[in-house]
């Protein structure tokens, strides 16, 4: 749980979930605060939920796209063009969905490795090592007497 701002950490299925619900917590703290600024500064008596939710759906998008760009970055994927696409797509899905939608598509991104990484894999599908013992030699024709 220490790590969980290391955002180049390769993480497993349950350490995606975790990273989920902490930074949907953190969205949804943000977007509070941004909203009750956002009510308090236009000075909206009447209809400050309204300006408090308009407040809070901008901090949501606002926090994807640091969230994508902090990934991106530490995983050094800014040229793997996969990788960016499902931040814009975070991006889109935190204007209609919030940071529910948006945290689902930047979760999966941090179970990716980072470029130039290599992959880990299981020690049971790698091949067979040869074998280390030199064959028998085999009989020659002059035998020595």
């Amino acid at each position: 749980m220490g790590d969980i701002l290391n955002f180049g950490k390769k993480r497993t299925a349950k350490e995606a979930v975790i990273f989920y619900f902490v930074y949907l917590v953190a969205i949804m703290i943000a977007g509070a605060i941004g909203g009750f600024i956002a009510a308090v500064i236009t000075g909206a008596e009447e209809n400050a939920s309204e300006v408090g939710f308009r407040g809070g759906a901008v901090m949501a998008v606002i926090l994807a796209a640091v969230l994508g760009w902090l990934i991106l970055k530490e995983k050094r994927l800014t040229k793997d063009l996969p990788s960016v696409v499902t931040v814009v797509i975070a991006i889109f899905l935190s204007m209609f969905a919030g940071g529910i939608g948006a945290m689902l598509p930047l979760a999966y991104l941090t179970t990716k490795d980072a470029a130039g990484s290599k992959p880990q894999s299981d020690p049971m599908d790698s091949p067979p090592a040869p074998p280390t013992e030199t064959p028998p030699e085999a009989p020659t024709d002059n035998p020595q007497n």
